[in-house]
């Protein structure tokens, strides 16, 4: 009697495991990037998985580990016409202060890392391939012709997504200088909402440069009203966006980093560094969009002071399961 009990228990702890771990597979397990990022540009590298909480409904964390891998950079600077556009002095122009800033940028990034440099206007294209020779990439970013053509910025994105070959993932990031003036101006055939997507599920971070923001025939900087497109973009693939000049105070999003333009450049430098993998664990198989709520707390369960989470707001199919 009494071993008949235990065999009977023994199988209805089978049948119980069973299910749990079918279930388990029902779901889906993803590794997405998170970075708390200071306003004087500095990341916190101390966090533990007690720091992270999930507002997010049906997803938990399995995993949270700094991830400390080299990391592959690809500069992408838009040279469409509207970057030879003067701003302020008939001798400075968008361009010009976009190729100061990229070199600066250059000045910020690690031995080990490896970068890429590419080009769009009508058509994107690949100036230096990764490498960690970051003089070659200076030459070639002086040596630059003057911009002209028109914007296809979402097909240049696209391109540069292909540039990063079939090992596109974690830790990988695209930065992105350009006006932003894509409203109207993007002939692209891939709209930004499509490779935003594509970014995403590759793992691979847009974070977007506006190098001196203008409107029409403004001969200061003043903010472009039109952005929640380039703010989606980046904010879905855990990146972020911001302009190195002042920009108005009703525009949170823009002040981040309350510093000089080389600063705001090392902050950019330092989140792509100060990476943390979030492993998290869906309920169920993303079939579709689903939106990801993460805040960074402290060791009593308050929002920490002053810290702003970088990670992806949206996380997507995986790109096979998107293709028809």
């Amino acid at each position: 009697m009494k071993r008949s009990a235990i065999v009977g228990l023994t199988l209805l702890l089978g049948v119980l495991t069973s299910a749990s771990s079918s279930s388990a597979q029902t779901g889906e397990i993803r590794t997405v990037p998170l970075v708390a990022l200071s306003s004087t540009g500095r990341v916190d590298l101390g966090l533990t998985v007690r720091n992270v909480s999930l507002k997010s409904h049906d997803v938990t964390v399995r995993r949270f580990a700094l991830d400390t891998s080299p990391r592959r950079i690809l500069l992408l600077l838009d040279m469409s016409g509207r970057m030879g556009e003067p701003v302020g002095s008939k001798h400075i122009t968008v361009w010009n202060y976009t190729k100061h800033l990229a070199e600066d940028f250059l000045k910020t990034v690690f031995r080990q890392d490896s970068v890429a440099l590419d080009i769009f206007a009508d058509k994107e294209r690949q100036v230096v391939p990764f490498t960690h020779d970051f003089t070659s990439i200076r030459d070639a970013i002086d040596g630059l012709p003057r911009p002209r053509g028109e914007t296809f910025a979402g097909d240049a994105l696209q391109a540069a997504l292909r540039d990063f070959g079939t090992t596109a993932g974690f830790g990988d990031s695209v930065v992105f200088f350009s006006d932003g003036q894509f409203q109207g101006d993007d002939h692209s055939r891939m709209s930004l909402e499509s490779v935003t997507a594509d970014a995403s599920s590759y793992g691979v971070r847009v974070l977007l440069i506006f190098p001196m923001i203008t409107h029409f025939d403004s001969p200061t900087p003043v903010l472009v009203r039109d952005m929640e497109d380039r703010i989606e973009l980046v904010e879905a693939t855990g990146g972020f966006s911001f302009a190195p000049k002042e920009v108005p105070d009703d525009w949170a999003a823009w002040k981040i980093i309350r510093s000089d333009p080389f600063q705001r450049i090392a902050a950019l430098s330092n989140a792509i560094h100060g990476t943390y993998r979030l492993e998290l664990q869906f309920a169920k198989p993303i079939r579709k969009k689903q939106n990801l709520q993460v805040e960074i707390i402290d060791d009593k369960g308050k929002n920490m002071r002053n810290i702003y989470g970088l990670y992806p707001h949206g996380v997507y199919p995986a790109v096979d399961s998107r293709r028809p």
